[in-house]
């Protein structure tokens, strides 16, 4: 059984965004939130202490990972004040840096903007006030403008505009337009291995370390980083149970994998 090292590591430094975007499946994960003297359900910001963050990082380096950093699981990781800390931190140890956030504090602080374009770290925004494609198009030219005049050079970030196609995040939100009709969604539990989980290592904001991204409110644990390091959690039981399992297409043993479309590999015949 191979379990190759993950080339992407999230570290969710907190808990909470400033968005309620509908294939966010944020809000059904019951360790982040509270329910008020209403009875309404009210979300929490919690963050990982900075020192967990910066054991993290330094695991992903000393432990031979060495894979290319995101400060996001389920989070707008611009909301945290630290982010610049971890960041420099990061760029210090040699870490290659993505930033994933949905642009709000970017388009609205100018000061911070341009501060954050001067670090060593690439960045993604996402983009979702549009209704078409025809919206999209107007959403990108206005961010390149927006960024032109602060001087950004444009490779130092990417726009995507491909919100409507995000999938169900394995049954716990509706699928996009360009998704919802996908006739998998009716075949689920599939018959297939899973090229997912060995890509990417996702850390949630209490350490706890979910099979891959798809798995929101992390149904199977691999671990949880305050107990285990990155390799013992990666290498460990729970990850060897997953691939094998997985290996031989019973993804409906597993949850969130028996409802999840995403990720298919076929599974290979044994002679």
């Amino acid at each position: 059984m191979i379990i190759n090292k993950f080339k992407n590591l999230r570290i969710e430094i907190n808990s909470d965004c400033n968005r309620r975007c509908v294939f966010c499946p944020r809000g059904i994960d019951s360790t982040r939130w509270v329910v008020n003297e209403k009875g309404r359900k009210k979300l929490i910001n919690k963050h990982m202490p900075s020192d967990l963050v910066y054991s993290i990082l330094d695991q992903n380096k000393l432990q031979g990972f060495d894979a290319k950093v995101s400060f996001i699981f389920y989070n707008e990781p611009t909301l945290d004040e630290r982010l610049f800390d971890f960041i420099d931190y990061a760029d210090k140890i040699k870490t290659d840096m993505l930033l994933i956030t949905n642009g709000d504090k970017i388009k609205k602080d100018e000061k911070y903007a341009k501060e954050l374009f001067k670090k060593n770290i690439s960045v993604n925004i996402s983009l979702y006030d549009y209704k078409d494609n025809k919206g999209a198009i107007k959403l990108i030219n206005f961010w390149n403008n927006y960024l032109d005049s602060l001087k950004v050079s444009r490779n130092k970030y990417k726009l995507y505009a491909e919100y409507l196609s995000f999938g169900d995040r394995a049954g716990l939100v509706q699928a996009g337009k360009a998704n919802k009709t996908s006739n998998l969604y009716n075949q689920v539990p599939l018959n297939f291995d899973c090229k997912k989980i060995h890509s990417k290592m996702n850390i949630r904001y209490d350490g706890e370390v979910p099979i891959c991204c798809e798995d929101a409110s992390v149904q199977y644990s691999l671990g949880n980083v305050n107990n285990n390091s990155l390799s013992e959690i990666w290498y460990g039981e729970k990850m060897k149970i997953a691939t094998k399992i997985l290996s031989q297409g019973k993804r409906s043993d597993i949850k969130p994998c028996n409802k999840c479309i995403k990720g298919r590999k076929k599974v290979e015949k044994k002679l």
